[in-house]
């Protein structure tokens, strides 16, 4: 009798520009496994609305507009894996109401389609979201593959929605490692393996995730040629050169193309996640400072400011306003902006009261608040709790020029330096 676990999805998930594609693609290849397009299911479509399409009597119409709905760079997901809207309502028609029976009528649909007995799904912003998918696919195995992060943000100004800066790109990388580390670490049916790994020994790695998913490695697997046009559609040409041969030099790109004045501060970013898997760290900061909240556009403003400071040693670390709501304390935390406080007045009253305490909090306990004077100038902004937040931080910060941390701040903020415009054209 066949493993039931032989049959069970596989989901594909990993940072921006980490090899997520190939993996699919090589995946794909097998004789028994089928992978389409990412269908950005979980990162797209509102949970509450999930809820109500598997609660709604009339299954599965609610279901089948969901569905309808989706789009990967504008065009409709159900078609890049040639599906019609009738074929998904008839599957679903036959199923149980169900988060997974909505996703699986487009991924097992495909596969069956195609005379495989398996699916799996990559889309790689799905690492945001992976108790969602543990509860809707209590027993699919999670592939995350990881890159040098550096790498990553070098590559993922190819994207139309990513940033130019670097630095930026690292920032965004570290967010995902963080925001899914707790849960790599605790769920035992999840594998990572690196991108460089599977350039360098691609019979090894795949034979490593074939034993992971109960499946014969077949040496099919190293010819992406054909499945490629499932998972790389036309209308993303970033993604085509995976139907290529692999080839090992596409590795560590960043020694050779990221430009050596950022080689600390990509580092000092991406310090824990470079660690942890493995890579090359140029530098260990001598000291943190917390930065609230480092948006890409500061970053990409600033570029020199981090720069700087990581050439000193010092890791300009982005912190949520939640950390610091929570207790955590902090030596030194400077405020480039001010907090969201909410979408009701009731909201507002009490995310900015909250603030106001942290404040008192950290001034009572010796810490330091620092603020950018463009944080605190209101004049452009209407909104009341805003304004009500850079009066306390005012009053309870000191600005930046002042202080252990004042020898920093020698770019001005908002204010694009000439420097790191030069930086970035170095790097196309």
């Amino acid at each position: 009798m066949e493993n039931q676990l032989t049959n069970q999805p596989i989901l594909i998930v990993g940072a921006p520009r980490s090899g997520t594609t190939l993996l699919s693609a090589l995946l794909s290849s097998h004789s028994r496994i089928a992978c389409g397009p990412e269908t950005h299911f979980f990162s797209k479509l509102d949970p509450l609305a999930l809820k109500a399409a598997v609660q709604d009597r009339a299954w599965p119409a609610k279901g089948v507009t969901l569905l309808k709905s989706l789009k990967l760079s504008g065009a409709p997901v159900h078609q890049l894996f040639n599906l019609e809207i009738n074929e998904i309502a008839n599957y679903l028609q036959r199923q149980q109401p169900s988060v997974s029976a909505l996703l699986e009528a487009l991924t097992k649909l495909h596969a069956q389609k195609q005379g495989k007995p398996r699916w799996a799904e990559k889309t790689p912003n799905h690492q945001l979201h992976l108790p969602a998918i543990r509860t809707a696919f209590p027993n699919a195995t999670i592939l995350r593959i990881v890159r040098d992060p550096r790498d990553s943000a070098l590559s993922m100004r190819k994207l139309p929605w990513a940033s130019q800066s670097v630095l930026a790109n690292c920032y965004l990388w570290t967010h995902w490692y963080y925001s899914s580390r707790s849960f790599f670490n605790t769920d035992s049916n999840t594998l990572t393996i690196r991108y460089e790994d599977l350039l360098a020994q691609p019979n090894e790695t795949l034979q490593l995730i074939c034993d992971r998913i109960s499946e014969p490695f077949e040496q099919s697997m190293l010819n992406t040629s054909q499945a490629a046009t499932s998972v790389a559609p036309s209308n993303e040409p970033w993604k085509q050169q995976v139907s290529q041969p692999i080839d090992a030099s596409r590795a560590y790109v960043w020694r050779r193309k990221l430009p050596q004045e950022l080689w600390n501060a990509a580092s000092h970013i991406c310090q824990a996640g470079i660690e942890e898997f493995g890579y090359e760290l140029t530098s260990k900061p001598s000291k943190t400072v917390m930065m609230y909240h480092l948006s890409r556009p500061f970053i990409e403003s600033n570029q020199s400011l981090i720069t700087n400071a990581a050439n000193k040693g010092i890791h300009l670390k982005a912190v949520r306003i939640e950390a610091l709501k929570t207790g955590k304390r902090y030596p030194d935390v400077i405020f480039c902006d001010l907090p969201d406080c909410g979408e009701t007045k009731a909201q507002r009253l009490l995310n900015t009261c909250l603030f106001a305490t942290m404040l008192i909090q950290r001034r009572r306990a010796r810490n330091n608040n620092y603020y950018l004077p463009a944080c605190v100038d209101t004049a452009q902004v209407p909104e009341v709790d805003k304004k009500l937040c850079a009066f306390f931080l005012r009053l309870l910060g000191e600005p930046k020029s002042s202080g252990r941390t004042g020898e920093l701040f020698t770019a001005t903020a908002w204010n694009p330096p000439k420097q790191a415009k030069e930086t970035a054209s170095q790097m196309k």
